[in-house]
């Protein structure tokens, strides 16, 4: 595993491990930094808590705006925390989006449910199409949702006149959830 891959998963463990017992995510990182006992965290996972961190309110937002027929607090939790690192990731810049879409897509395969890894893409692609834009803005919400839909749409209708109706979908798509 790449040094940049156990640095998500170092930050995942943190983000989920706040979740899980109900404390801030500063309060569980400053922890994991204080733990003499634990493998050294890293300034990129460290980063990636504290955007999170910072941001958190306004990534929430944005991956809620474009979950199709869920609602964030529904979402397994460790779906919820891939979410949130990789929507920060993807709107902080400097690493190809579709690296951090793997990345994530990854660490859905090994940690949570079998659906969870198309899930984890049908909600970060979309979000990785506009990230540019809001890091462009400075805005991290707002109409970006409805711009994407739109674009997802017009994608959709493209690649509908190209292949079999039946099989093309806009992003996001959920199947056995």
């Amino acid at each position: 595993m790449a040094a940049r891959s156990k640095a998500r998963k170092r930050a995942l463990d943190v983000l989920y491990a706040a979740e899980a017992r109900q404390i801030s995510i500063e309060e569980m990182l400053a922890e994991r930094l204080a733990d003499p006992d634990a493998t050294d965290f890293g300034d990129f996972a460290a980063g990636l808590v504290r955007g999170v961190a910072v941001h958190l309110g306004r990534i929430d937002d944005l991956i809620a705006e474009h979950l199709i027929e869920w609602e964030l607090d529904r979402l397994p939790a460790v779906d919820r925390a891939i979410l949130r690192m990789a929507a920060f990731e993807l709107l902080r810049g400097g690493i190809d989006e579709p690296i951090v879409i793997d990345e994530a897509i990854e660490l859905a395969k090994t940690l949570s449910t079998d659906d969870s890894p198309r899930f984890v893409n049908g909600v970060l692609s979309p979000i990785a199409a506009i990230a540019p834009r809001l890091r462009a803005a400075g805005d991290f919400g707002g109409t970006a949702a409805a711009e994407t839909r739109a674009a997802a749409t017009d994608a959709a209708e493209t690649d509908a006149a190209k292949t079999d109706p039946a099989k093309t979908g806009a992003g996001g798509e959920t199947p056995g959830r």
